[in-house]
């Protein structure tokens, strides 16, 4: 189990908790607010090492029964798929789609997967926090819990701009 998500030069802190129904149960990655900014939404969709065959067992599941039907047992088809995929090189649900079709002669596009119906410890939540530490927002969507801090960072641009800011001027000064 990692103890840091590294995307770049960015290196995040991970917690684990295992408390089914808990807004918070599976992975969290901890994003000061600070490197927020530079965070990609990219790779997360891979989960961490030890969760990928829960998850990638859980995406077939999710699967329309037309296609499910030739996916099954759905872990041994899981395990097959993530033996032929390099983890963080592509969004996940393209690869697992294509090698569904390379394993099994199934044709599954990306947006045949159900993600919403994902239990809530397989999707990466994302916990924003101030310099304190003190959590400014969290949830399981990068794009909108950058939204949720949007106003926090306004607030920082606006106290770091002290008194730079200048209003009505009619003229260049």
């Amino acid at each position: 189990r990692p103890e840091a998500w590294r995307q770049g030069d960015l290196v995040l802190a991970l917690s684990y908790r295992f408390e089914p129904g808990a807004s918070d149960d599976g992975v969290t990655v901890h994003v000061p607010l600070r490197a927020l900014a530079a965070l990609r939404p990219i790779g997360f969709d891979w989960l961490v090492p030890a969760l990928r065959p829960e998850l990638v067992t859980a995406l077939i599941r999710t699967l329309p029964k037309e296609l499910r039907r030739a996916l099954v047992p759905a872990p041994e088809v899981a395990e097959q798929a993530l033996a032929r995929l390099t983890p963080r090189s592509e969004p996940l649900l393209e690869g697992l789609a294509r090698e569904l079709g390379a394993l099994r002669g199934v044709r599954v596009g990306p947006g045949d997967f159900d993600v919403a119906r994902l239990p809530a410890h397989l999707r990466m939540t994302f916990s924003v926090t101030d310099d304190d530490g003190a959590v400014l927002a969290r949830g399981t969507d990068l794009e909108a819990v950058r939204a949720a801090v949007a106003p926090h960072l306004r607030e920082r641009l606006t106290a770091a701009a002290g008194g730079l800011e200048r209003h009505g001027l009619r003229a260049w000064t």
